[in-house]
């Protein structure tokens, strides 16, 4: 059997050792566009200063699957293993209404006159029926929100961040942004009214717990969270390509492929070293996602009609004097904040002397040395760092930009998985970001590949 893998990203890499594990004989081979593999999770090294960032927030949690689990901890080798207990590893904080917020990601509304309406009216919306809506990417973020927050909440404290910081109307963005920030809930009350309450499913549904460091061990999902400490996410995709290279699995990178032939003669028409071949295959899994999928069938309609993707940059940063906080990340949903997300690498490898920092900015800022002088003196004024001084900066734009949660965009989505289900037969696999629905988080991603590995597979 020969299989053949597109795409030299995590999913594809995983889906290749899955593939040999169970077909040790086989013949696999990986074809990776890029000069890399790993895409966004292979972060980038500064070698001439021996510095190591991630690009973007990429922390490992256990997927409670023990054949993926067992995999990418493998990949990272016990000498390197942080394998953090349960309950910390993620901790969040967050930057709201000029507030640094500690104890949730979750917007607090404890203790602040100007959110006592908005509290008030949210606590009256929760004694009547809640119908806790799906959150479904293809429906409207003001619908979902309405039914799960009420209507007064929403448009007073929903509808101006998520506008402000998508740069859309309410109507035209997606629920899935309630996901993709965390604000699947709210905090209300303080500890012991929150205990009393959460036999309620609607309150404990929608409700938060006041601070993150006190949830019950009882309540806690129990899949720890696990990283390295060389080199980050980097470091799993190495360690994949490594039990790759010594399982005799072939991986091929700068890889252009020219045409896929689904005829008896099943092979692909590509691109390698300036010249012209092709590679035949019995099995062939595109795990690219969404985009790459369209690209390799040419749906190029597809591109055209999305909404335009922001602009991402990605800001590696070295402090004279580490940042304190045990936060690892903190979000901004400010309305008058210039960034998105800080990761906070002192406490993502509990290392005191570890100054990195990396900071996410999403809109059409002129991002330089200027911009981000600017940005560590406002982290410091709210007492996330105790020092704006640093010795390295590196700001780098991110060429696909943030893709941008819109309900056009997931309609789109769905509209092109179904097309590209009528140019594919029993032969081939599609896996990845949004090749299924609502499959966009790195988890979700993971289990329905080996969920679709599983049937393709038979």
């Amino acid at each position: 059997m020969k299989y053949v893998i597109v795409g030299g990203g995590i999913t594809g890499l995983l889906s290749a050792k899955i593939l040999r594990d169970r077909h040790p004989k086989a013949n696999i081979t990986v074809l990776e566009k890029e000069n890399f593999l790993g895409g966004l999770l292979s972060g980038i090294i500064y070698r001439e200063k021996d510095l190591y960032f991630d690009t973007g927030t990429h922390i490992f949690q256990e997927t409670g699957n023990s054949e993926i689990d067992d995999i990418l901890i493998n990949a990272i080798g016990s000498e390197n293993l942080i394998h953090y207990p349960i309950g910390k590893g993620d901790l969040a904080g967050l930057f709201l209404n000029n507030k640094f917020q500690e104890n949730s990601h979750f917007p607090d509304l404890r203790n602040d006159f100007l959110y006592e309406h908005i509290r008030r009216h949210l606590k009256e919306h929760l004694k009547s029926d809640v119908k806790l809506e799906n959150i479904d990417p293809c429906k409207s973020l003001i619908d979902v929100a309405n039914a799960r927050f009420g209507k007064y909440f929403t448009d007073k404290f929903i509808t101006p961040v998520f506008e402000s910081v998508f740069k859309l109307p309410i109507n035209k963005i997606s629920s899935f942004a309630l996901s993709l920030t965390g604000w699947t809930r709210v905090i209300l009350d303080d500890y012991d009214d929150w205990i009393k309450n959460i036999s309620n499913n609607s309150y404990k549904s929608i409700v938060a717990i006041p601070d993150q460091r006190k949830l019950p061990l009882e309540m806690h999902h129990g899949r720890r969270s696990y990283y390295s400490r060389k080199n980050g996410s980097n470091a799993i995709i190495t360690g994949l390509k490594d039990l790759l290279f010594s399982s005799n699995v072939e991986i091929i990178t700068g890889v252009n492929i020219e045409q896929i032939n689904q005829s008896d003669d099943r092979c692909l028409d590509i691109t390698y070293n300036h010249k012209r071949m092709s590679i035949c295959y019995d099995k062939l899994i595109i795990s690219t996602g969404i985009f790459g999928a369209a690209k390799l069938f040419g749906i190029n309609e597809f591109y055209q009609s999305l909404d335009k993707s922001l602009a991402h940059w990605i800001i590696d940063i070295i402090l004279e004097k580490p940042c304190e906080s045990d936060l690892c990340y903190l979000y901004s949903l400010d309305k008058n904040s210039d960034w998105f997300r800080i990761t906070n690498y002192n406490a993502l490898f509990d290392n005191s002397v570890d100054k990195r920092l990396t900071i996410e900015v999403l809109g059409e800022y002129e991002v330089n040395e200027s911009f981000v002088t600017s940005l560590l003196k406002s982290l410091t004024n709210i007492s996330f760092l105790n020092c704006y001084k640093s010795s390295f900066i590196n700001c780098r734009k991110i060429p696909t930009g943030f893709p941008i949660p819109s309900t056009k965009n997931f309609i789109k989505f769905a509209e092109i998985n179904k097309e590209l289900q009528s140019y594919t037969s029993d032969s081939i696999l599609f896996c990845g970001i949004g090749t299924a629905d609502g499959v966009f988080f790195q988890n979700q991603v993971l289990l329905s590949m080996l969920e679709n590995l599983n049937n393709f597979d038979e």
